[in-house]
């Protein structure tokens, strides 16, 4: 056989999500429960855990977060929209209750990639894993079949919401600048620092852009901001650099 044959060389590999895992959870042995299951199902996964999300390094890759939260609300829309504006949007898993009776449409439309109730067989988490490298979202079966169909209830208020392809079209380039800031989770005073100008006119934008999205709170905001893959687009761009 000739020893001239070409030299092969293997292509660079990709690092996979799973090379690294952050979990974020407040309470220790939820924490510890899930990094058992992560290191079961992936034992060659790194895994990080954090008691609070602001303790999450912006510019590091995640890799996978698991989110452990006792009961969704829109604070954690809020924190599943914050980690979608990272430099590297990690793959997010949101840990919750298996007696957990919400509507999990709304986690994956903020952006959640995989639901978990921590009752999962490590085999049942990797099955899911590749699901989500398909392109899929992963919901436990309990918990799809516990979701009722009937339709979401109308507004209280009985405003009407603001489409959302129309999040970044219907406010100026300033209201634009401050709500990614927003989104970032800076306040008033800081934004203003940032743009040059005072915090009373942070203020008055800030109204413009509450009224003009017909929403009644911060976190609010930034959870239908970060819904729209165009605002989602902005907000990475910006902290890309």
């Amino acid at each position: 056989m000739s020893s001239n044959l070409p030299a092969v060389t293997a292509p660079a590999v990709q690092l996979s999500p799973l090379t690294r895992t952050t979990i974020i959870s407040p309470d220790f042995l939820a924490g510890q429960g899930l990094v058992r299951l992560i290191e079961r199902a992936v034992p060659d996964a790194y895994v990080e855990v954090l008691d609070s999300i602001w303790s999450l390094d912006r510019s590091a890759d995640p890799g996978l977060a698991v989110l452990h939260v006792s009961a969704p609300d829109m604070e954690t829309e809020f924190h599943i929209a914050y980690l979608r504006t990272l430099r590297h949007p990690p793959v997010i898993a949101l840990a919750i209750p298996s007696a957990w009776s919400g509507n999990p449409t709304t986690l994956l439309a903020t952006g959640a990639d995989l639901l978990l109730t921590g009752q999962e067989t490590p085999h049942a988490l990797q099955a899911a894993l590749a699901g989500i490298a398909a392109g899929f979202c992963m919901v436990p079966a309990t918990v799809a079949r516990s979701v009722s169909c009937s339709p979401p209830p109308a507004d209280i208020t009985g405003a009407e919401t603001a489409p959302l392809g129309a999040d970044l079209a219907c406010l100026t380039p300033r209201q634009r600048d401050i709500a990614v800031l927003i989104a970032e989770g800076l306040p008033n005073k800081t934004i203003a620092g940032r743009l040059g100008i005072s915090e009373g006119t942070v203020k008055v934008h800030g109204t413009a852009i509450f009224r003009g999205l017909r929403v009644r709170s911060r976190t609010e905001l930034v959870c239908r901001l970060l819904r729209s893959p165009a605002s989602s687009d902005a907000a990475r761009d910006r902290y890309a650099g």
